[in-house]
């Protein structure tokens, strides 16, 4: 179904937060920081809204369940579903910007707002399957391509069909409605079965196309593989997408998908043998190139074991022929300018040797005879001279359309690749992003300035996550005890901002905010402002900071956070915790929280354990766990910090913090190792080699330790300053074995 078109920050994706106001819509729903519309879908499980963005000034897609579906096994389903497509980060498929919960406990997903038409509507007007095929086939390979990084992360649709293909105005594809998609390790789970849409109530369906769950099958009856439509979901995976994208291709080739019947349950028993024949027949009789038949029958293969392995290999397929075709058109265009050229050159001699002709009798005639000669080798010249002219232009001509395709096509991969740059910055997967940026440094002249200004941005988000990650770096004080480096957080992140430009002291709040809410990382640089305010002494900077978020990232719950009263008071704090939706905050405000709990040693463990079961895989909550319960129960905190590490296994910090859960649970050999593999991992960190040198000492190998703390003394100008005022280690008298900081 077609949806008003979005503006043009559609592609923007929604940090946490929102303003204060909800306005409550035409269905009675109110969300905090939109104003709802109407509804523009509806399915047997969940409808669809149209909504404002009160943040940003743009309309979004607000996905939500039904009130009589909104039972514990539905709101289960549909937050998978909301998990499996907030994982899918390509162009091609709709940004996830937000879960949340209504106020009657019916959770809820806010997505980018597709505009444009369906592909089946498009079809449907053609006058033919010939009409603008090259077109089409370029939709497709788009299509496959969408689908293939999805099947990459080891997700499948298991619902493709034209309707669920949106093209915008502009030529962009999007792949829509993923509620039946799976993660391909779980497809064989038995309640995969009866889970999601019922039939004929999916959005955009159409009589033929209605999605219907008849026994165990699921999907969409015409473009079922057999496997799915048996229900024999072991055996379904991305070959069971292929075959779909076959049906689509068949469609496009034909004007009719695979399977037709009277009826769906006639369709589906089609479906259930594998019935192409008659899809075949009208392939074989189509005007369709023969490459694009043989993949049509290929992925349409009843057999899984005879269809090509992914969507990905389809792509590749489609580009490999479109890539032919090009060729096929620009070698018949130079034939014909090579004709054109041969036929002037005729024409151009035919006058030449009538000229030549009556010099020739002229010069016999006069007796001249001993000259001919060279007046036909001067002719002869000329016609070689306009050969070579038009021969020269036709070359050039087809130089420049080489050139200027080879262009576009670089020009349209810089582009997809700063798409999937936008995505995967606006996630926080800064080191990702870069990975981009740095392959197109020099690929696109036009796109330099843009693209330099793109590695500045990731390099300072990069460097402001160091600086938060160094701040919870745990490390021994001179004494042996153990404590947290947070003392030069505000300094380290005042200088990371102050060399992009950016002074939080000097610049008055509105400004400020501005330049904040401007910014391609913004959400880095509030993330950044949240954790210095924690550490921050001075009351007016902090408040300045505070006034700062407000004004960037407001709501509710983040204004008392930033309300420097409730800072200061523990009943507010404790207050803070309590009717609160976790998975509705930032991680970052959150710990913000969990940190000053701690600073006034308010118990927050409940508060934490609250956190893990709304961010599961979120490094951040379960990094600050690990850290709280390290005093109260260490082998607890160890096994938080190995979950932590597994998340980031090459983080020379969370290696390092690992190591002190061995080492306060008394396996100081696995801490050592540990400390060890920390250095490894960033060799210039001063304050890894202090851990390394205390532990190695505490252990009796005092020659290690030595020439430890010697590195660490050289490596620690510049740094958060670890080796200030502590005595010389080496000369402390060895304690015993069993030793622990306190």
């Amino acid at each position: 179904m077609p949806v008003p078109p979005q503006d043009e920050h559609a592609d923007t994706v929604l940090q946490s937060g929102a303003p204060a106001m909800a306005l409550t819509g035409p269905l009675g729903l109110k969300i905090s920081g939109y104003e709802i519309g109407r509804e523009i879908g509806r399915g047997g499980q969940g409808m669809v809204l149209i909504a404002r963005d009160l943040v940003f000034g743009r309309d979004v897609a607000i996905k939500t369940l039904l009130p009589d579906t909104a039972n514990k096994e539905g709101i289960s389903r549909f937050l998978t579903e909301s998990r499996i497509t907030g994982r899918l980060t390509h162009p091609g498929i709709p940004a996830v910007y937000a879960l949340g919960t209504l106020p009657d406990g019916r959770p809820y997903l806010t997505m980018k707002l597709i505009g444009g038409r369906t592909l089946h509507d498009l079809l449907k007007d053609r006058s033919s399957p010939a009409d603008e095929l090259p077109r089409f086939i370029q939709i497709f390979e788009q299509v496959c391509q969408a689908v293939g990084s999805a099947h990459s992360q080891g997700i499948i649709h298991r619902d493709l069909k034209p309707q669920n293909v949106m093209v915008g105005a502009f030529g962009e594809v999007h792949v829509m409605d993923w509620g039946l998609a799976k993660d391909a390790k779980s497809v064989g789970d038995p309640d995969s079965a009866s889970q999601f849409f019922l039939p004929g109530q999916s959005i955009a369906s159409t009589p033929q196309y209605v999605a219907t769950r008849l026994g165990v099958a699921m999907g969409t009856p015409p473009f079922m593989p057999p496997e799915q439509a048996h229900g024999e979901w072991d055996r379904v995976d991305a070959r069971a997408d292929v075959f779909s994208l076959g049906g689509i291709l068949s469609i496009i080739l034909t004007g009719k998908p695979p399977y037709t019947g009277a009826n769906p349950r006639e369709t589906l028993t089609r479906a259930k043998t594998g019935d192409v024949k008659d899809a075949f027949a009208r392939l074989e009789a189509s005007d369709a190139d023969k490459e694009l038949i043989e993949l049509a029958k290929r992925c349409l293969a009843p057999r899984v074991e005879e269809r090509p392995a992914d969507a990905t290999a389809v792509a590749e397929i489609v580009s490999a022929y479109r890539t032919h075709v090009e060729e096929r058109l620009h070698t018949a265009e130079r034939d014909r300018a090579n004709a054109v050229a041969q036929a002037l050159e005729r024409q151009k001699q035919r006058p030449v040797k009538g000229i030549l002709a009556g010099l020739i009798a002229l010069l016999i005639l006069a007796g001249l005879g001993i000259g001919w000669w060279q007046v036909k080798r001067s002719a002869d010249q000329r016609v070689e001279q306009e050969r070579a002219a038009a021969t020269a232009r036709t070359e050039e001509v087809f130089a420049e359309l080489d050139r200027k395709a080879r262009a576009a096509q670089a020009s349209a991969r810089v582009e997809s690749e700063l798409a999937q740059v936008a995505i995967l910055q606006s996630q926080g997967r800064f080191a990702e992003a870069m990975v981009f940026v740095e392959s197109l440094k020099n690929q696109s002249p036009e796109a330099a300035a843009r693209i330099t200004q793109l590695a500045k941005d990731l390099e300072l988000a990069q460097e402001l996550e160091a600086i938060r990650s160094e701040v919870r770096l745990l490390v021994f004080a001179p004494d042996g005890s153990i404590h947290a480096s947070s003392d030069g957080a505000p300094l380290h992140y005042r200088a990371a901002l102050l060399a992009q430009g950016i002074d939080p002291l000097a610049a008055d709040v509105e400004t400020l905010a501005t330049q904040l809410t401007n910014s391609p990382i913004r959400q880095a640089l509030l993330d950044a402002l949240e954790d210095w305010a924690v550490w921050e002494r001075d009351p007016a900077t902090t408040a300045k900071l505070l006034a700062v978020l407000r004004r960037c990232d407001p709501s509710p719950w983040k204004d008392r956070l930033r309300d420097p009263v409730v800072r200061s008071r523990e009943s507010e704090l404790n207050r803070l915790t309590i009717g609160m939706n976790p998975a509705a905050v930032s991680s970052v405000s959150l710990m913000a929280l969990a940190d000053l709990l701690s600073a006034r040693e308010i118990d927050s463990s409940r508060f934490l354990h609250t956190l893990a079961t709304s961010h599961p895989a979120d490094f951040v909550v379960l990094d600050q766990l690990a850290r709280a319960s390290l005093r109260r129960d260490p082998l607890q905190a160890l096994g938080w910090f190995r979950t932590a590490r597994a998340l980031r296994p090459a983080d020379a910090n969370v290696a390092s913090n690992l190591a002190m859960a061995y080492f306060l649970t008394g396996d100081l050999d696995a801490a050592v190792e540990a400390f060890e593999e920390a250095v490894r991992l960033d060799p210039t960190s001063a304050a890894l080699r202090v851990n390394l040198g205390t532990a190695l000492q505490m252990q009796g190998e005092f020659a290690k330790a030595k020439a430890a703390y010697r590195e660490a003394t050289r490596l620690d100008a510049g740094q958060f300053g670890y080796l200030r005022d502590r005595p010389p280690l080496l000369q402390l008298a060895p304690p015993p074995r069993s030793a622990k900081p306190h």
